[in-house]
């Protein structure tokens, strides 16, 4: 890519410039300098990730509330996943908001470096394992209300043929 006076477009433009002004008698490093730009994105993706996931289930739920609804045993299925994957992915989110965001007085780099950060490495596992879950969850709820359709066996296997493309 090309470049505009010293701002070169082949990188993320914010990683470019360094985030504070050095501390006084430190010099600059015109040439490497170092960049809090890959440690704000940490934290920022850490933050939207929880919020992004949840409004994506919850419009799946949603979809099929609107086509399942009547189905009195869905419909409570339906609930059930929204106060489940709800209660779970806002408790995420202040996890993160806890652990992530520095402190008063606490620079960005020793909140990355410190052991509150560390301690997010099991959540995240753990947060990756309800998401399996919960994808399966979300994956297979129709199922159920596809086979109970008064229509032709190849049409039900047809509509759980297009439920089933979200698995990719």
């Amino acid at each position: 890519m090309g470049s505009l006076g010293d701002v070169d477009f082949s990188s993320p433009f914010f990683e470019q410039f360094p985030a504070l002004p050095p501390p006084p008698g430190v010099q600059s490093n015109f040439d490497n300098p170092y960049t809090r730009g890959p440690d704000v994105k940490f934290i920022v993706v850490d933050l939207i990730y929880s919020p992004t996931i949840l409004m994506a289930k919850l419009s799946l739920l949603s979809l099929y509330y609107d086509v399942f609804g009547p189905n009195r045993g869905l419909r409570y299925a339906i609930y059930f996943g929204t106060v489940v994957i709800t209660l779970f992915y806002a408790g995420m989110f202040i996890a993160f908001c806890v652990l992530a965001i520095p402190r008063p007085g606490q620079s960005l780099i020793s909140t990355i470096l410190s052991k509150d950060v560390a301690s997010l490495i099991p959540i995240s596992v753990g947060q990756g394992g309800f998401n399996v879950a919960s994808d399966f969850y979300i994956f297979l709820l129709p199922i159920p209300g596809v086979l109970q359709l008064q229509m032709p066996t190849k049409k039900k296997i047809g509509v759980c043929a297009i439920f089933a493309t979200g698995s990719l």
